[in-house]
């Protein structure tokens, strides 16, 4: 199963409700988070 690109309003809605507290984000990947800045995050 391969996700389609966002476009720039879609990528704007999804952040804008994860920094209004509508959606939470969360990591997709099996690989643990070792620092905050670790890389790509899936949305």
């Amino acid at each position: 199963m391969s996700a389609k690109p966002l476009t720039a309003r879609e990528a704007y809605q999804v952040l804008r409700d994860i920094a209004l507290g509508v959606r939470t984000m969360r990591r997709l990947g099996e690989k643990p988070l070792t620092g905050v800045y670790s890389g790509m995050m899936s949305v």
